[in-house]
């Protein structure tokens, strides 16, 4: 069913057909998934999510050495549609996902003209270290598992370029990292010649006297003692055996912890786990071989039946909720809308104790959690209105709002979206745009519920009403209850 041929607000179940794309530095694969919503009230709420079919995992295709194929991935995501059963035109909604190294490619742009047909319904997201950190344990199921762990629950996720890690604790993520550790930095062939090397596996080499260049043949043992050099610098990182310190660091240190479990995700978890034994040249099976004979050595537990695996960021599907924000809102310029695919931050704001600073602080850590401070994508912040309106109180919150946006200053002209779930939004929204904006468009709506790893479109008020609809878009993620 497409979403032109219903009025989605009244219907009473509906369903969607999802695809989610991840385009990492190593490998690419697609998800097809049957979203199933419900009206419960004036909102639409998710209440199933059906798997249709699974491609297989692919090595990302290069043009040379440093260039992502445009082509090639064409063809082969037309041959995932085939495979499938289904169409383009069927597809509702997705979420298109670069990862890793892949958003370091000169032309990783243009990937998006693969999805070109799909403009509008796919919400693309390039994850940075920082998101990437958060999809990889919220996608695994990491965080989920992490509220009924007894201490602290530390995630890895291994790709091909880079190892992210975070730390878990009752379903929250309190810190993360990003390292340069992967399987493919480091690539040889049959004959044991290096076809690919990135930058840090020449690190890597470097720094245990080995001489690695493509086209040079590598002995199986140096490679054995790259990858055990990379989970030394991992665990270090990760403050499993060391300091917190490593050379591979792509930030700063995780703050002081003593995790009592671990999990991982990410192509190299598929060899921990033993869910693969094919081999495919690179560094994957000798850091999962490290890996494992490091936690046989020490206390840490691993965590068995990691949701996803190799597959935790691919989002797969987009959950679409329809709400209506009634009256109180506040729209500085009706003619800026609609506003479509905004992504969604829920700063822990502390309105007990409100004061402009802290509200600026709480808002640039989530725009940095996200990699949303040196980027021009739309931001919509999304809060939970506590205590009295005074005018002083919305002053301190609206301030330290403007103040917090001020940090992204590649972004100047956008509207400034603002999300509450209670019915204040043309207070702060006219408060914010009279007295601590100069002349930048507002949009605050009220009486939705959002949350982060979302996206929201707000579209023009209803015929005879002050109401907008407002969709969330929002990335689902597997239950490890289910």
């Amino acid at each position: 069913m497409n979403p032109s041929d219903i009025n989605i607000e009244s219907e009473e179940r509906v369903e969607l057909l999802s695809v989610g794309v991840d385009i990492g530095s190593a490998t690419s694969h697609l998800v097809f998934s049957k979203i199933t919503v419900e009206k419960v009230g004036t909102r639409y709420v998710t209440v199933g999510r059906d798997a249709l079919y699974e491609s297989p995992i692919i090595l990302t295709p290069y043009d040379g050495p440093d260039l992502i194929d445009p082509a090639a991935l064409s063809a082969y995501v037309d041959a995932q549609f085939a495979a499938a059963g289904l169409r383009r035109d069927e597809v509702d909604t997705g979420a298109l996902i670069l990862t890793g190294v892949a958003l370091d490619r000169a032309n990783s742009r243009t990937i998006g003209e693969v999805f070109a047909r799909e403009a509008g319904k796919m919400v693309a997201v390039s994850a940075g270290d920082n998101m990437e950190c958060v999809l990889a344990a919220k996608g695994s199921g990491a965080l989920e598992r992490s509220e009924t762990t007894d201490g602290d629950l530390l995630h890895i996720d291994i790709g091909g370029g880079t190892a992210k890690m975070v730390l878990c604790r009752g379903g929250k993520p309190l810190a993360h990292l990003a390292v340069d550790v992967g399987a493919r930095l480091v690539v040889s062939g049959d004959d044991g010649v290096v076809v690919r090397l990135e930058e840090a596996g020449g690190r890597a080499g470097r720094a245990l006297g080995i001489d690695l260049a493509v086209g040079a043949r590598v002995a199986e043992v140096d490679r054995t003692r790259i990858a055990e050099y990379l989970v030394d610098e991992l665990f270090g990182a990760a403050r499993i055996t060391g300091d917190g310190s490593s050379a591979l660091l792509r930030g700063q240190p995780l703050p002081e912890f003593t995790p009592s479990a671990v999990s991982f995700s990410g192509g190299v978890s598929e060899y921990v786990y033993g869910r693969q034994e094919q081999t495919f040249g690179d560094l994957g099976p000798l850091l999962a071989r490290a890996i494992r004979d490091r936690l046989a050595d020490g206390d840490l537990a691993l965590v068995e039946n990691v949701n996803a695996g190799i597959r935790a960021t691919v989002l797969g599907a987009s959950q679409y909720t329809v709400q209506l924000s009634g009256s109180t809102i506040y729209v500085s310029d009706p003619d800026g809308l609609p506003v479509r695919n905004v992504q969604v931050v829920t700063p822990p704001f502390d309105l007990s104790d409100l004061s402009a600073q802290g509200v600026a602080e709480a808002l640039r850590r989530s725009l940095a959690q996200f990699d949303l401070i040196d980027t021009k994508q739309p931001v919509a912040v999304s809060y939970l209105w506590d205590g009295l309106a005074t005018y002083d109180r919305i002053d301190q919150f609206c301030h330290g709002i403007a103040m917090g946006i001020a940090a992204r200053t590649q972004d100047t002209d956008s509207a400034v979206v603002l999300v509450s779930e209670d019915d204040i939004g043309r207070l702060i929204g006219s408060h914010l745009a009279t007295e601590r904006l100069d002349g930048r468009p507002v949009v605050s709506v009220d009486c939705v519920e959002t949350t982060d790893f979302a996206f929201i479109d707000v579209g023009r008020p209803v015929t005879g009403s002050a109401s907008v609809p407002v969709v969330i878009k929002s990335l689902v993620f597997p239950s490890t209850s289910g």
